[in-house]
């Protein structure tokens, strides 16, 4: 039986990646689109190649001249995204606990002392049953009333429990009467309670849409504006570091499904919480002289030493996973919330083109235990 279940973790691995790296290359053909790339010093490039191969891996060059055109960060230690799915990240996180800890309905569980910080839940989808913000299992007919007791003047958002990255599957809800409306389209609330229970929705979780502060805020659009950071718990000391943050807000007028999608400008953030004199969009094109830019420019982001302090004490409760990724946002009390944490499919991609490796000075300590330490598994095959 171990030559099977390895045999099935090996099938299931490969098919995996060979998807990611359609999309990825589907994406990355899109980011070159129309750039100048320049050539990379020879030395720098030979760097690259040793360096990776090291750990099985031999990338090509032009993900590292790409990187190097857009960030202006010379540098070897760039991590295209075959190289971190398939070598790093199964092994700095614990692959088969990240849907878990991932679970949109574990975090008031799993950080109940931080319960507060996340948007207030009203209901909650666990393995096709309906449960409300406290876990307590509700009947259809309880659930039905949850929401038509909700506040018609008020937007909620509705998520699946897992993967609900790039704003997958996330939808904007307004409740009136006994409909509601999902992106706008009707619909009567018995019948979304149908839908909850067999779609793809099944474990998911309805939440308020938090109210921004006006900072965060200060463009006139649909979408909610957040503070991304990125964070590696250290394999040789186990203390949390800030690898990359940025603040991504929507254009003006941007509506709310496109924004969630590949919309908004990023703005890189420095260690001292202050905003680049530049913004890029999804495609890695700069921005120096917009509307945007000019309000931002050089600001100096509002509670970012709290959130770097959340994202280190989170952290470092995260035992299985040495990577996460936060989304930050101040509301409109001033106050710091926590949108979602992953443990898993990471958004690294920004962070490179904006200030440069993902790992930056940390980039020896990771591959040199990538390279002597084994890959979680992807799956638990049970046999009898």
């Amino acid at each position: 039986m171990p030559l099977v279940r390895d045999i099935t973790q090996k099938l299931y691995f490969y098919a995996i990646n060979f998807n990611r790296a359609l999309c990825y290359h589907s994406i990355f053909r899109k980011i070159l689109k129309g750039k100048q790339l320049p050539d990379v010093k020879p030395e720098i490039r030979k760097d690259y190649k040793t360096l990776w191969k090291s750990i099985g891996r031999n990338p090509g060059s032009l993900f590292l001249k790409c990187m190097i055109s857009i960030s202006g960060v010379e540098s070897p230690y760039y991590v295209t995204d075959y190289i971190y799915y398939t070598a790093i990240e199964p092994i700095l996180n614990y692959t088969l606990f990240s849907y878990p800890y991932n679970d949109k309905n574990f975090y008031e569980r799993y950080l109940s002392e931080y319960a507060d910080l996340f948007p207030r839940v009203y209901l909650r989808g666990m393995n096709s049953s309906f449960y409300d913000k406290d876990y307590k299992w509700l009947t259809d007919k309880e659930a039905e009333k949850i929401i038509l007791n909700l506040n018609p003047d008020y937007e909620y958002i509705l998520k699946p429990a897992t993967e609900s990255g790039a704003g997958k599957n996330v939808s904007l809800l307004k409740f009136k009467n006994n409909l509601a409306y999902i992106d706008g389209e009707e619909i009567k609330v018995s019948d979304l309670l149908n839908g909850l229970r067999q779609g793809i929705y099944h474990n998911f979780v309805l939440q308020e849409r938090i109210k921004q502060s006006d900072w965060f805020g200060h463009i006139g659009s649909d979408a909610t504006n957040i503070i991304r950071i990125f964070t590696y718990r250290s394999v040789k000391t186990n203390e949390v570091h800030i690898l990359h943050s940025y603040f991504r807000y929507a254009y003006k007028n941007e509506k709310f499904l496109h924004y969630l999608k590949h919309g908004g400008l990023r703005q890189g953030i420095s260690p001292e919480g202050f905003l680049d004199d530049f913004a890029m969009d999804y495609y890695g094109n700069k921005f120096s002289a917009t509307e945007h830019v000019d309000f931002y420019k050089t600001a100096k982001v509002p509670h970012y030493e709290k959130m770097v302090a959340l994202a280190r004490e989170i952290g470092s409760k995260y035992t299985y996973h040495r990577l996460l990724g936060f989304d930050f946002i101040v509301d409109s009390n001033e106050e710091v919330r926590v949108l979602e944490l992953n443990t898993r499919q990471i958004g690294r991609l920004h962070h490179q083109m904006i200030a440069g490796p993902l790992f930056g000075e940390f980039t020896n300590e990771v591959v040199e235990y990538c390279r002597n330490n084994k890959k979680s598994p992807f799956l638990y095959p049970y046999y009898k």
